[in-house]
């Protein structure tokens, strides 16, 4: 199914998020943000993400041993069966008064929705590695943990390995 992009459309909800740190909150298409010395990046948000729903569709989707692995998390459901089947909204996670993006993680996921943080566009080097961050963010869709002291701790984060995106595996990435 095709991915909605909150870019503030009158049809989009947002999910509220028990947090102190972070709200979700519309993405803008295009950001420019300024870097150390001088820097400035400027991204395209909705080609990346498109491109990185691609890829998941192309590549991880079609992986028999992702698809394992996400049929053996509670919802019981290929990746291929959820990115075909369910309607996801990506918004932004914002920061709130009093915080800043330096704040936030890279992500956080509330059922069929899921924020990112502008660091998760930042820190992208290519199209995989925000792949790998919605990857993570669709297994806990899946059933994947939120739990970050549990004994299951790195259960979403562990679906990049099955998924062919081991290198952008992160042990810190809990929860």
């Amino acid at each position: 199914m095709p991915i909605t992009i909150n870019f503030g459309q009158k049809n989009v909800s947002y999910p509220r998020v028990l947090s102190t740190i972070y709200r979700y909150s519309s993405l803008d298409e295009v950001y420019t943000i300024g870097l150390s010395g001088n820097v400035q990046k400027t991204f395209n948000t909705r080609k990346m993400i498109e491109d990185a729903w691609t890829y998941l569709g192309t590549n991880c989707a079609k992986n028999g041993g992702c698809n394992a692995y996400f049929t053996n998390l509670s919802k019981k459901t290929p990746l291929a069966g959820i990115l075909t089947t369910v309607d996801f909204t990506v918004h932004r996670l914002s920061p709130k008064p009093g915080h800043t993006e330096e704040d936030l993680p890279y992500a956080n996921s509330a059922g069929r929705d899921f924020a990112l943080s502008l660091h998760a566009f930042v820190d992208s080097a290519s199209i995989e590695a925000l792949a790998a961050t919605m990857l993570h963010e669709i297994a806990h869709f899946a059933g994947a943990t939120t739990d970050a002291r549990g004994a299951d701790a790195l259960q979403a984060e562990n679906a990049l390995i099955p998924c062919g995106l081991k290198r952008f595996f992160n042990r810190d990435a809990t929860g």
